[in-house]
C-alpha cells in the first residue's frame, strides 16, 4: 500500500550508513566464490569486508566451516552466536 511504501521509504535510509557499488568488488568476490565454492552474495560480502578492513559477522555455519581453513580471512569473519 501507499502507507507501507512511505514507512519503508522513511526507514531504509536509517538502516544503511553507506551503499557500496558492487562492480569494483567483483574480481575479489569471484576469488572467494571459487575458493569456497560458495554463492556470489557471500563472496561480495567477504570482498567488501577485506576492502574496508571490516569484520563480517555471520550465522552461516556452512560458510564458517569453509572459512575455518582459509588463513586469508583470519580476523575478517566472526560467528554470530545462535
Amino acid at each position: 500500500t501507499g502507507a507501507q511504501f512511505e514507512a519503508i521509504a522513511q526507514l531504509v535510509p536509517k538502516l544503511f550508513q553507506e551503499l557500496v557499488p558492487s562492480a569494483p568488488l567483483l574480481p575479489a568476490a569471484l576469488h572467494w566464490c571459487r575458493l569456497l565454492n560458495h554463492p556470489a552474495c557471500d563472496g561480495l560480502y567477504l570482498a567488501l569486508a577485506a576492502q574496508q578492513s571490516a569484520v563480517w559477522i555471520t550465522r552461516d555455519q556452512r560458510l564458517l566451516r569453509k572459512l575455518a581453513s582459509v588463513p586469508e580471512v583470519a580476523g575478517l569473519v566472526r560467528p554470530l552466536a545462535p
